[in-house]
């Protein structure tokens, strides 16, 4: 289906719902230049209060998939309709990603503690590759922390 049919029926299908709630004085037609998706907006005066329209036509507009914007330029109010914005993401991460990233952080964050208390990073890679418990001693001891400050 061409974009402009697409947008022609969009303007059929909403226009009624529209002027329920706006005196329409101009229609318009485009495309969002980066997204690509099809827009129509209305130019005219509300017939009730900005959150009063906003509300009754999300709730009309819902189920069309289509989002709803409300502005004011020049004393004309303008509503905006623009399809396909509100439709679901359908592109999940998969699980064993999140599984090897949070297994990487902790064995990181063992070694920097690991290595914060002394140990150094060959002990570390000996005991790990050897099973060997003994290389496991720090062979520099940390210095106390000083609290003083220079006091």
């Amino acid at each position: 289906m061409p974009q402009s049919s697409v947008a022609q029926n969009m303007l059929t299908k909403f226009r009624p719902l529209v002027q329920r709630y706006m005196n329409v004085e101009a229609e318009h037609i485009g495309n969002m230049t980066q997204t690509h998706e099809t827009a129509i907006w209305f130019e005219g005066h509300l017939k009730l209060s900005a959150e009063e329209v906003y509300k009754a036509l999300a709730e009309l507009l819902l189920q069309h998939h289509v989002s709803l914007y409300l502005s004011r330029e020049n004393k004309r109010d303008q509503i905006l309709i623009i399809n396909d914005v509100t439709q679901e993401r359908t592109f999940k991460l998969p699980l064993w990603l999140h599984i090897i990233l949070l297994m990487l952080t902790m064995l990181t964050t063992i070694f920097a503690a690991a290595m914060l208390y002394g140990y150094t990073a060959e002990s570390l890679q000996a005991a790990i590759l050897e099973q060997d418990r003994v290389t496991l001693l720090p062979k520099v001891r940390p210095k106390p922390l000083d609290l003083s400050m220079g006091m």
